[in-house]
């Protein structure tokens, strides 16, 4: 009987979710936006197989990493059959993004541009003597919480391409992120 708290311990530990749930290899290749009932969602590829899934886990910013690579992007998830009306969809039940670290270059993201008009918005960041913007980035929330606690400037490494054909390249693309 002395054991009987200690065995509970160990039980709500076992149930308790981590990243090793992600364990399936894939990519986010795309997003289906036709407007039908079971037609708009997220498109996944892993062995072969493509699923979608019209949700991902709860308080994932999915677009912020979109808009900052493109498709695809590697990701490791988990997914179980989905419970609504669309046979066909999956929960994601874990996500986690692989995209590109390492990176080359050495940055500070030095504020947030908010103006609402089509090539206004997005982060500028100072590379040496240059200034970059990009229209998004990924760990948007702890980018957000290191401002609201530390403020400018936030130091990162990143490299980047240009999009030439995008608000007359104001913009850059993300090809690698890490907070520093």
């Amino acid at each position: 009987m002395k054991y009987a708290g200690l065995i509970i311990v160990i039980l709500i530990l076992s149930c308790t979710k981590d990243e090793s749930e992600c364990n399936i290899k894939g990519e986010l290749i795309g997003y289906d936006a036709e407007k039908c009932s079971c037609c708009p969602g997220f498109l996944i590829e892993y062995n072969s197989d493509t699923i979608k899934s019209y949700n991902i886990v709860e308080n994932i910013d999915v677009w912020s990493v979109v808009r900052a690579f493109g498709y695809p992007i590697s990701i490791r998830f988990s997914f179980k059959d989905s419970e609504g009306d669309c046979q066909n969809y999956k929960d994601i039940t874990c996500i986690s993004f692989d995209y590109p670290s390492n990176c080359g270059q050495d940055g500070e993201i030095i504020g947030y541009i908010s103006e609402e008009c089509l090539c206004c918005p997005g982060w500028v960041i100072k590379i040496g003597s240059d200034t970059i913007k990009i229209e998004d980035l990924p760990e948007v929330s702890k980018i957000e919480k290191i401002v609201n606690t530390k403020g400018y400037p936030i130091k990162i490494k990143l490299d980047y391409d240009n999009i030439d054909d995008y608000c007359l390249g104001q913009y850059k693309n993300l090809t690698c992120f890490e907070l520093k």
